[in-house]
């Protein structure tokens, strides 16, 4: 998905939810999802849950990352691997190996870490943090809702 369209995508969502995947994305997605806001819609399932750079946009947009080598695993046992090197940009997938993916999630990463001084609608949270950081996600998305809690690690 080009720039220009993930713009237009991003206009749908009431928050932008973000990261190279295996780190939480669907958890706190489908949490505020349930909580009233929209954040999950088909070009989101598609490209923008790891999309390969921040793009400018009004919506509080989290960017959750974790240990790669986890996300990996993560990726792995949920057959996910194929999918998220592409959604990550790598569009000419002729190598699916780990070290490829490890390459495609560094470069999102390094993409999006550039915008963290230049854009205050952005945080960066460390998957292990969710729980303990939910106060300060909940205040960024100005959003009260009900507790994210151990209740609520359905990622499907």
């Amino acid at each position: 998905m080009i720039i220009s369209e993930a713009k237009k995508h991003l206009s749908e969502l009431d928050i932008w939810i973000c990261s190279y995947g295996g780190c939480g994305t669907n958890l706190l997605t489908n949490f505020f999802s349930n909580s009233g806001l929209v954040s999950k819609t088909e070009a989101w399932e598609s490209d923008l849950c790891h999309y390969y750079t921040y793009v400018e946009n009004d919506k509080p947009t989290i960017y959750l990352y974790g240990d790669p080598i986890s996300c990996i695993k993560s990726q792995k046992l949920r057959r996910h691997k194929k999918y998220n090197i592409e959604k990550l940009g790598n569009r000419v997938v002729k190598n699916q190996s780990d070290e490829a993916l490890i390459y495609s999630m560094c470069c999102q990463f390094y993409n999006w870490i550039n915008y963290v001084n230049k854009n205050k609608k952005i945080i960066f949270i460390k998957y292990d943090e969710i729980y303990e950081k939910i106060n300060l996600i909940e205040n960024f998305v100005d959003r009260k809702s009900t507790r994210l809690n151990s209740s609520h690690v359905s990622e499907s």
